[in-house]
């Protein structure tokens, strides 16, 4: 079912896709729903249970409430789209050149499901992330990116989890 609903979804897109279903943590019918393009990712967090499990509210942390939460059944799930490169400024083009470049040859290498993240602390830097390893309501585990310095170098870093 969650296939059929990932093909349907992935066959409206302009460009040829890879569609792709991972199995979440927490329970068995979470599923995380990914048809990729070249330029992004729209994604679903989806349940395919009946219905959703009384379990999730007797979770004792907030935050495995709100993560649980987010898997909605197949009918009430809902896309969100995830670019590769474009991010909040007009810099796409800079994003692309520095996911291609040495600097980022690493997490290049790594990443399944590459996605931009934009951040507003560190304007001098351009982060990516791995969608594969993005739980709802969660900040992403691994955040790498191009940072430039003064005489304009990129060097790769690693936003590390604020605590």
């Amino acid at each position: 079912m969650a296939g059929r609903r990932l093909a349907d979804f992935a066959s409206t897109l302009d460009l040829p896709s890879r569609v792709d279903a991972w199995p979440q943590p927490f329970s068995p019918y979470h599923w995380k729903l990914l048809a990729s393009t070249e330029e992004g990712h729209w994604q679903a967090y989806v349940h395919l249970g009946e219905k959703s499990s009384p379990l999730a509210t007797l979770w004792p942390h907030p935050w495995l409430r709100a993560t649980a939460g987010s898997y909605r059944p197949l009918d009430a799930s809902s896309w969100e789209y995830h670019s590769r490169f474009a991010g909040q400024e007009d810099d796409g083009d800079l994003a692309r050149q520095l996911w291609l470049s040495n600097t980022l040859r690493d997490f290049r290498s790594f990443a399944c499901h590459p996605a931009r993240y934009t951040s507003d602390d560190t304007p001098q830097c351009i982060w990516f992330t791995d969608l594969l390893y993005v739980l709802p309501e969660q900040r992403p585990p691994f955040i790498y990116g191009a940072c430039s310095d003064e005489q304009g170098n990129w060097t790769t870093a690693r936003k590390h989890r604020m605590k």
